[in-house]
């Protein structure tokens, strides 16, 4: 009788961890499915509440040359990206690290630290065409849900901007995992090729 009530309870057991395990392994999934169904308008709002806590004022490079050189890459780059409904920002933005990050809704940052360090203008269109590659894929959304979890991804779905000033401190979320980083990183050597640009400087 004991023996069977210890077999018993270490099925138990058992079922329990696979069933764990399985809504573990679902977790991406219903993730990925979660994400696509954020409004492309909410995650401009979101976008707009990250890079608000960035680029504070006088914190923006006013360089009309630098800017303009990023638009024409911009330009150029989302003319071979058919299909896809993002508005590309790009500020760049007074701080000494070698950066750039993509937030929601098309809104990407780079630091005039790696301004300086590119040494050609296709170098600096890769990663352009990198950081555009994490707003389409909507990593940057991802990583949100991921750090803000379930209850905040239902409420973005419902449109609820409520949670946007702590979006906007919240810049670890932005942190890509590395699936995302290479997944980027290869169409992103699509996209330049599409473009006429050198695809060596993304290596």
């Amino acid at each position: 009788m004991i023996r069977k009530l210890i077999l018993l309870c270490l099925g138990l057991v058992l079922v329990v961890a696979l069933a764990g395990y399985g809504l573990w392994l679902s977790v991406p999934l219903v993730l990925g499915g979660l994400v696509k169904l954020v409004p492309v308008g909410v995650e401009d709002q979101m976008g707009r509440a990250v890079v608000a806590g960035i680029a504070r004022p006088g914190a923006v490079c006013d360089d009309a040359g630098t800017q303009g050189e990023i638009n024409k890459i911009v330009a150029r780059l989302r003319e071979v990206m058919p299909g896809q409904p993002y508005n590309f920002r790009v500020q760049v933005v007074r701080q000494k690290e070698v950066n750039a990050l993509a937030a929601p809704g098309g809104h990407i940052v780079v630091f005039s630290g790696l301004v300086r360090r590119m040494e050609t203008p296709e170098q600096l269109a890769a990663v352009l065409a990198h950081e555009m590659q994490h707003v389409v894929q909507r990593h940057s959304v991802k990583g949100m849900v991921r750090a803000l979890g379930l209850q905040a991804a239902l409420m973005l779905l419902v449109g609820d901007v409520g949670l946007l000033g702590d979006l906007a401190g919240n810049l670890t979320a932005l942190h890509f995992m590395r699936g995302d980083e290479q997944s980027a990183d290869d169409v992103a050597l699509e996209t330049l090729m599409r473009a006429g640009i050198a695809p060596e400087a993304l290596r």
